[in-house]
């Protein structure tokens, strides 16, 4: 938004950016994808993570049976579009470069290299950083207590010692977005696959 020239306002309740979920967990990375539309996202986002330091590229083993044509991993053995960054094993060859998978119950592997752990915390401060330096402003320990709408068109944004005036507001809030926007939402404790 602060690139399209719009001047945003995010407010923080703590004191320090991403104090819950989103610096504490670890986001894994992949672009084996047989969607052309994500595959193409998830290179360019491979290419801007790199370039910002902010995944540790690790590869990774994807194992299946690629004769079960029910199968997710049967699409993805037979992608014309994913040949190009997972290279096809054969459960020996996976074995060879990876002992520990003689256990698991497989016919074919896919080991894809562009595959990583990407630094949240580091993706959440690079995305602040840029926000500022685009004209965006942050205001930590400003809970917000309610927004103040009248005729279904919002004027503002309380906190518990400032009033915000706005027109717009994007609910971010996460777990707490139920108790922030008063609509119905219930938090659950997840992973998310994307």
């Amino acid at each position: 938004l602060a690139k399209k020239g719009i001047k945003p306002v995010i407010l923080e309740k703590e004191t320090v950016p991403g104090k819950h979920a989103t610096s504490q967990n670890a986001a894994l990375f992949s672009s084996l994808d047989p969607d052309p539309l994500i595959f193409e996202l998830s290179e360019k986002s491979y290419i801007f993570l790199q370039k910002e330091h902010l995944i540790t590229q690790t590869g990774a083993f994807f194992l299946g049976d690629s004769g079960d044509a029910q199968s997710d991993f049967h699409l993805y053995w037979n992608h014309d579009l994913l040949k190009a960054i997972a290279q096809k094993l054969t459960k020996k060859n996976a074995t060879l470069c990876y002992s520990l998978l003689e256990h698991w119950n497989f016919s074919d592997a896919l080991y894809c290299e562009k595959f990583g752990v990407i630094d949240t915390h580091g993706q959440l401060m690079w995305l602040l950083k840029n926000a500022q330096r685009f004209g965006a402003e942050i205001h930590y320990q400003q809970e917000v207590q309610s927004i103040d709408s009248e005729n279904r068109t919002i004027r503002g944004v309380i906190t518990k010692d400032t009033y915000f005036e706005t027109s717009l507001v994007i609910n971010a809030s996460g777990a707490w977005a139920g108790q922030v926007g008063r609509i119905d939402v219930i938090p659950y404790k997840r992973h998310i696959f994307i």
